[in-house]
């Protein structure tokens, strides 16, 4: 989810908008050259399927990246203004009966991230990027 999309498009208008959701589009299929599937979800959503995803640390560290590769690569107009995004992620379990399942966990795992943003606990690339754990069962 890049951040404050809706303010880069009010402020440079959205023909910039779109070119910066063409600049992250890019680097995330050179990021994922392999077979992952990478596509827009909407507006200023991306998603990424990686089968063979390996373990929770594997999956954390390459949202990292793309965490910062987007900061480094994505140009605004005003290159003051910093681009960032959010990555909220959901590994497969074999418990989850279809894709839905998972789209609404890396869902619940980025609005976990958006929440910190707002408070404006976000201080590091790990900050930026959240995967689903599930809920206690005892709570």
């Amino acid at each position: 989810d890049i951040d404050r999309f809706k303010s880069i498009n009010d402020t440079f208008g959205h023909d910039v908008g779109d070119d910066v959701i063409r600049q992250l589009g890019v680097l995330l299929r050179e990021t994922f050259p392999n077979g992952e599937i990478v596509g827009r979800f909407g507006g200023d959503e991306f998603i990424v399927f990686i089968p063979d995803a390996g373990d929770r640390a594997s999956a954390e560290n390459s949202a990292k990246s793309i965490v910062g590769k987007a900061a480094e690569c994505v140009r605004l107009p005003d290159h003051a203004i910093p681009f960032s995004i959010s990555i909220g992620i959901a590994l497969y379990h074999g418990k989850e009966q279809n894709y839905s399942e998972l789209f609404k966990k890396a869902d619940i795992a980025l609005y976990d991230v958006k929440a910190r943003r707002r408070s404006q606990e976000i201080q590091s690339l790990s900050d930026q990027v959240e995967i689903y754990r599930e809920p206690d069962p005892g709570t």
